[in-house]
C-alpha cells in the first residue's frame, strides 16, 4: 500500500517549509515560523492549520462522499 504525503502550505506565501524545535510537543506554544515569509505561528496553530489543510484536501478528493465533522 502507497501512501500519500502532504506539505503544510503558509497561508502567506505557500511556502512549505518551517522553522521549529528539534523536539516540539504537538499542542505547544512552542514558536514556530515560515521560513519563506517570517510568519510566525506555535507548534499548535501550524498543527491544527496542516490539520484543516488536511480535510480540505480530502474533501475536494471525495467529493460529496465525505463531510468533515468540524
Amino acid at each position: 500500500m502507497s501512501g500519500t504525503q502532504m506539505e503544510i502550505k503558509c497561508p502567506e506565501c505557500g511556502g512549505t517549509k518551517f522553522s521549529y524545535p528539534d523536539k516540539p510537543e504537538l499542542e505547544s506554544a512552542d514558536p514556530a515560523s515560515c521560513v519563506g515569509c517570517g510568519r510566525n505561528w506555535t507548534v499548535g496553530e501550524l498543527r491544527e492549520e496542516g490539520l484543516k489543510q488536511a480535510k480540505k484536501l480530502l474533501s475536494d478528493a471525495l467529493g460529496s462522499r465525505f463531510k468533515p465533522r468540524g
